[in-house]
């Protein structure tokens, strides 16, 4: 073991035995910022609440080191109904890097604006799945240049370790939720849409669709790429993972 790996781990030890004992809301913040700063990582967003059916969110509790102006901007247009990042959380259990995201152009211009002003292109995103219908989600933000080294699976897998003790201890206490409550809609397909994207998963082609649900191959093509933007995949087969695990649709 190389001395950046003993120096990561003390640094997990010393947050997990420090927050054990804190209660406050603005300590914990501040001991969250100092965990993830020892690994690179300049500001976080850490939310928790309840999904609901169909992949939607009611957030109960935010707390943040971005800037203000941003969050307040963010809030006020109901950017959240509209993030990738917090989408893609939504339908995933391993943690993922902000570019895993952001390699794909985003769908539309509220979403182009939405990430050009959040300005950050390197992070990493960390669901927190907890008992029922808990869910909690740490952004931790590294860097706002495009060239920004690759973050590695040691640096991702200490995030994950951070933000499943905090989240933990957090829920733990069960400290009050924040003045305004956000809510993510599910997202929704229609039944045609359901029943394109189970054939394209069961690797029908357009043209074969098109005769099983007797519609032409140009219908069902365009149903297929409807879903594909409601579930903001890149492709039929991600947009089929994604509808599988939101209860859209059965594999």
């Amino acid at each position: 073991m190389d001395q950046q790996e003993v120096r990561a781990k003390r640094t997990l030890a010393r947050f997990a035995h420090d927050i054990a004992a804190l209660s406050d809301a603005a300590l914990l913040t501040a001991a969250l910022g100092q965990a993830l700063k020892a690994f690179g990582f300049a500001a976080f967003n850490y939310g928790y609440g309840k999904l609901t059916d169909g992949g939607g969110l009611i957030a109960q509790c935010i707390w943040s080191t971005l800037d203000p102006a941003w969050i307040q901007h963010y809030a006020a247009n109901r950017y959240y109904r509209d993030d990738r990042l917090v989408r893609a959380a939504l339908v995933s259990v391993a943690p993922f890097r902000y570019e895993d995201i952001f390699s794909t152009a985003p769908r539309s211009s509220r979403q182009l604006e939405m990430e050009q002003r959040f300005g950050y292109r390197s992070g990493v995103i960390v669901p927190l799945h907890g008992p029922g219908t808990h869910f909690g989600i740490l952004s931790a933000a590294a860097s706002k240049r495009a060239d920004h080294p690759a973050i590695g699976a040691n640096t991702i897998a200490a995030i994950q370790y951070i933000g499943a003790v905090f989240d933990e201890h957090v829920r733990k206490l069960g400290l009050p939720g924040s003045p305004a409550v956000l809510e993510i809609p599910p997202i929704s397909l229609l039944e045609r849409e359901k029943q394109c994207l189970t054939w394209a998963a069961a690797g029908k082609t357009n043209h074969e669709i098109g005769i099983v649900l007797k519609i032409s191959a140009r219908t069902a093509k365009k149903y297929i790429e409807s879903a594909i933007r409601k579930l903001d995949a890149t492709n039929r087969a991600q947009a089929a993972a994604r509808a599988t695990a939101l209860g859209l649709i059965e594999s």
